[in-house]
């Protein structure tokens, strides 16, 4: 079977919530061809599952393959972020968001990081800048605290 075959399985496997399956065909298909992509996906497979020391390995895997993949850098931030891994978080979605990256998901992810780390002021400056009706909910599900702003 060809690797854009197995990919296609792979990720069909994934969005039915079918991960075990989702997870061998992307390492079906890693075995054919080491793809970033592939590596982002089977990490993304892990973290679903709650494997995010894998999950991690994954995406630094991809990202070793293509350094300026940002969906993997933004997957990396967010596994350590649920990792607790706030310092670590932080560095990499602030890479992130200096290279340009605006998207609404990276600048939340970043305001968590930064009251995770302490950081309340830049806190507070990026959450200003969120344009997003869940933001609350989720910084809630983070135990954070919506600023009166």
């Amino acid at each position: 079977m060809k690797v854009n075959e197995l990919f296609q399985k792979a990720l069909k496997a994934s969005e039915e919530g079918k991960l075990d399956e989702a997870e061998k065909l992307y390492k079906l298909a890693l075995e054919i061809s080491e793809h970033p992509e592939l590596w982002n996906n089977l990490g993304n497979v892990y973290r679903r599952k709650g494997l995010l020391s894998k999950a991690i390995e994954c995406y630094q895997n991809a990202l070793k393959l293509a350094p300026s993949f940002k969906l993997a850098r933004f997957n990396l931030g967010a596994a350590f972020l649920e990792m607790e891994r706030y310092g670590e978080a932080m560095l990499i979605l602030e890479s992130l968001w200096k290279s340009g990256d605006t998207s609404q998901e990276t600048m939340l992810a970043l305001c968590i990081a930064y009251e995770k780390s302490g950081r309340h002021a830049d806190f507070i400056k990026i959450y200003r800048e969120l344009d997003m009706k869940e933001k609350d909910e989720i910084l809630r599900s983070y135990g954070i605290s919506p600023p009166d702003v």
